[in-house]
Formats: C-alpha cells, sequence, structure tokens
C-alpha cells in the first residue's frame, strides 16, 4: 500500500486496485489460502475423508503464466 498511499488517498482506488489486484492475489490471497489449507489437512486424521493423506507440503509453480 505504500507506494500506492498518495493514489489511494486522492480518490483513485479503483484504478490502484486494478494495478494491483494480480499481485495481490498472488503475495497475499494465495499465501494465506494456503496456509489453514495446510492446517487443515495436518490437523486430526478424523476429519479427513478417508484418514490421513501422507506428506503435506508447499510446492513451487514452475510456469506461472500457464500456472502449470
Amino acid at each position: 500500500m505504500r507506494p500506492a498511499r498518495p493514489r489511494l488517498e486522492s480518490g483513485q482506488a479503483a484504478q490502484v486496485w486494478l494495478q494491483s489486484a494480480e499481485r495481490f492475489a498472488a503475495q497475499v490471497a494465495g499465501p494465506h489460502f494456503e496456509a489453514p489449507c495446510r492446517e487443515y489437512l495436518l490437523g486430526s486424521p478424523d476429519v479427513l475423508p478417508g484418514g490421513v493423506w501422507g506428506h503435506v507440503g508447499g510446492g513451487v509453480v514452475t510456469d506461472p503464466a500457464a500456472r502449470q
């Protein structure tokens, strides 16, 4: 937010969001969503369909453009 603060304060929030939405999804929403998912899977095996699923960890997207 810091670099865009003057634009936000001058009422250009919509334009700032258009330029920031993709970065927000990748750097904020994505990691935030991934953390509770990992916590859920690492929790009690009683809540998982079929019991324990095995290894839970992070991953790397090698082709961010195609998200593969």
